[in-house]
């Protein structure tokens, strides 16, 4: 129990309820190799995947950017498609905060939508005042289908399409009558104290201290 409140808030550690897949003694493991992989974020069917670092590089998901590292420390990754400015950074990061159905956090609607027209207002000023032109809003994906990844490692985030990954066979797709969009993501994390264990470690990552 004291390991358990030590560790709760680190996203390591993994409630046991199935003692065949997990055959340990105890309520609680550690997620050893916690970080080994990334978290894709599907905002249309709401569900949150876990994809291996290693298989990320080889399936060319994400485009890893870092050099070599001049010490024997290793670097963190890090990746093409990652925001790359404070500006693109809080829009994503209010994306995931204000989207209920995915349950990393919570805040009410009307805050992030006065916050998106507020950033993007701004950033458009921006770049008109500087520039002299008016800045073209771009979508990697429509509004409610967006597909964000976070490296729990870094904490990078960012956009990527979601139809590249359906392409590509990385995303699934099962229709489904039940499900409000229509369909379900096979990859998906779909035990609950899994599901949870994701969504803390998006937590973390993006350094998010707020109630869900």
């Amino acid at each position: 129990e004291k390991v358990k409140d030590a560790l709760k808030d680190d996203g390591v550690l993994i409630r046991m309820s199935d003692l065949q897949r997990y055959p340990r003694r105890g309520k609680y493991v550690l997620a050893v190799n916690a970080g080994d992989s990334l978290i894709f974020l599907d905002f249309k069917t709401s569900s949150i995947i876990s994809i291996p670092r290693k298989e990320v590089i080889a399936q060319k998901i994400l485009i890893k950017t870092n050099l070599a590292s001049k010490s024997n420390k290793p670097l963190p990754d890090s990746w093409k498609e990652e925001a790359k400015n404070d500006i693109e950074r809080a829009q994503l990061i209010e994306k995931v905060t204000s989207n209920d159905k995915i349950g990393i956090v919570r805040i009410a609607e009307k805050q992030w939508t006065d916050y998106e027209d507020g950033i993007e207002m701004q950033e458009a000023e921006n770049v008109k005042n500087l520039w002299g032109v008016q800045l073209k809003k771009r979508e990697k994906n429509k509004k409610g289908e967006e597909f964000l990844f976070v490296d729990p490692r870094s904490g990078a985030i960012g956009e990527i399409s979601r139809k590249a990954c359906l392409d590509k066979g990385v995303l699934t797709i099962v229709p489904s009558d039940e499900a409000e969009s229509g369909e379900l993501i096979e990859e998906a994390t779909v035990v609950a104290d899994e599901r949870e264990s994701l969504a803390q470690e998006v937590r973390q990552a993006l350094k998010l201290h707020l109630e869900c």
